[in-house]
């Protein structure tokens, strides 16, 4: 399935783009995409930030069923403790 992530700021300056296309095998789950993008962006993604993810404009639950043409936008959540 593809689904297409888009970039809350500062993670597009991080990342170098605002929206790309995920490949995902179906079914799918948030986690799933997460590990996705993480490897697509190994080598930019802070590996210490925790990712909260909207699907079509809604927060879910990592381990929520995503659908093939979803839009998936992600916004960074720095860890605070070391």
């Amino acid at each position: 399935m593809i689904v297409r992530a888009h970039f809350f700021a500062p993670l597009n300056l991080i990342v170098g783009v605002e929206e790309t296309e995920l490949e995902l095998p179906d079914p799918a789950t948030g986690t799933d995409f997460v590990r996705c993008l993480k490897a697509k962006f190994a080598d930019t993604l802070p590996a210490q930030w925790n990712l909260m993810l909207l699907v079509n404009q809604g927060y879910v639950d990592p381990l929520t069923g995503l659908k093939d043409g979803d839009r998936v936008s992600v916004i960074a959540m720095k860890s605070c403790c070391h």
